[in-house]
């Protein structure tokens, strides 16, 4: 990035405190992606930045950048504080744990217009919103898109062939795929995906509508949740919080 002001819109996905009085903030951003700035002074005068430095907070920011230091943040403009998070924990939880993925999934410069956009629609799903076991599954499975690691829950990853006559199928956490019947390639730790849980996963990843037992759903999260666990080395910290919140 050249060394004059810029602008551009973020939502503020961490903020660190460091030296006296300044803050080391994180944006993910439309433009630049995941974008690290430095508040001078922030902690001292909330008039700057007039009190908008919140967690989540949809923005509009100015800030030169320097060839050798962090940007440094000039001025912020509000464009949405979400304040419902004051009062529902639930909500702030939903958001925390999205915003840790994001601190892992994304990189700095990376710009996502889409993954961008997926962070604010959930920001304000959670408004009106309670989370259930579907709308994380829906989120893993456009995390997992964005990633290039897509499933294919219709295919064997091995042969290719059709999943649709086979007498059971396993979920393969190295591949991040499913293995048929025929196929003996890692089936000693691939655990079984029972049928059920397949279509409902095929039928989201399809992005159509689908009703499901609670049981399957849950398992559907489960097993695209250890998914990401594995590709990122570890379930956030800020799951447990969630699963106190939500239940889910």
């Amino acid at each position: 990035m050249a060394t004059h002001e810029e602008r551009c819109e973020g939502v503020i996905l961490q903020i660190k405190n460091v030296a006296e009085s300044d803050q080391i903030i994180t944006f993910f951003t439309e433009k630049y992606g995941r974008l690290v700035v430095r508040a001078p002074g922030a902690r001292k005068s909330k008039k700057r930045f007039q009190g908008a430095i919140q967690s989540f907070a949809h923005l509009e920011l100015a800030f030169r950048s320097s060839r050798s230091t962090l940007p440094t943040l000039l001025r912020l403009e509000m464009l949405d504080l979400h304040e419902h998070f004051r009062e529902d924990l639930a909500a702030f939880a939903a958001a925390s744990y999205l915003g840790e993925l994001f601190l892992k999934i994304t990189k700095e410069g990376d710009a996502n217009p889409p993954l961008y956009k997926l962070l604010l629609s959930f920001i304000g799903y959670t408004k009106d919103h309670a989370l259930t076991h579907q709308v994380l599954c829906r989120l893993y499975l456009r995390l997992l898109t964005e990633m290039g690691m897509q499933p294919d829950w219709m295919h064997c990853f091995e042969c290719g062939k059709s999943l649709e006559d086979t007498m059971y199928c396993r979920f393969s956490m190295q591949y991040g795929s499913v293995l048929c019947s025929s196929c003996p390639s890692g089936l000693q730790e691939a655990p079984k995906l029972p049928e059920s849980v397949r279509l409902t996963l095929a039928t989201m990843q399809s992005r159509q509508s689908v009703k499901a037992p609670i049981e399957d759903m849950r398992n559907a999260m489960e097993l695209l949740e250890s998914r990401l666990a594995h590709l990122l080395g570890g379930i956030p910290q800020s799951r447990k919080f969630l699963k106190q919140m939500t239940g889910i």
